[in-house]
């Protein structure tokens, strides 16, 4: 789904104009970015996880020689109740 598909479905569930829907959506977006730039779990409601850190990745640069730089990485994963969801209502014992 797009932003603007996004946009249109919201606004049609929620009855809310296009102005208040991207206001939202807008400072929801800069939230996020600003918690994966901080290092920070967030949370998309009860579905989604989203983890950052920052991890050293051995590149090459323009010579040809190896240097270890530090990048972001960030992760998604489900939350809990949403793996149930997903899984017909079981988890693995590994995952709780």
């Amino acid at each position: 789904m797009t932003p603007s598909e996004m946009e249109k479905e919201i606004r049609r569930r929620s009855g809310l104009s296009s102005f208040d829907v991207q206001l939202v959506l807008g400072h929801f977006e800069q939230i996020m970015a600003e918690c994966i730039l901080r290092e920070e779990d967030s949370y998309i409601g009860a579905i989604l996880k989203v983890s950052a850190t920052t991890r050293e990745y051995s590149v090459l640069d323009k010579n040809g020689d190896r240097q270890v730089i530090d990048r972001l990485s960030v992760t998604i994963k489900p939350r809990r109740s949403f793996r149930q969801r997903m899984n017909d209502g079981k988890i693995r014992s590994s995952n709780k």
